[in-house]
């Protein structure tokens, strides 16, 4: 499971501090991370990460689109729709999605000994 530490930063009314969460999941359309915190759906959020091997701090903007407990945890799944991203950040995203994709490909072999 991926495990990336971020930060979230809820926006709208409640005005809210920003609190510390981990990714569990991430692709180019949205990010799944863990919470102490329940949100409402459709509750606008800014999602801030590094993701591994790369320096720059990148700042999702999306809307809640879901939030479910763990059961018997007090921690929920928070699902968050991206807004449209910036080509920097779609980019990332893109590469560190389907680099571990590439890892697992079998190599081919070329009958060579």
């Amino acid at each position: 499971m991926l495990q990336v530490p971020a930060t979230v930063h809820p926006a709208g009314p409640g005005g809210e501090d920003a609190w510390a969460v981990h990714l569990i999941d991430l692709s180019r359309s949205g990010v799944a991370f863990a919470s102490d915190r329940p949100l409402r759906d459709a509750q606008p959020i800014r999602v801030s990460f590094r993701l591994p091997g790369m320096d720059a701090l990148y700042d999702a903007d999306g809307s809640v689109v879901y939030c479910m407990a763990f059961a018997g945890t007090g921690r929920y799944r928070v699902g968050v729709r991206f807004a449209p991203l910036g080509q920097p950040i779609r980019e990332a995203i893109m590469d560190f999605v389907t680099e571990p994709m590439a890892r697992r490909e079998p190599a081919h072999s070329t009958g060579a000994a």
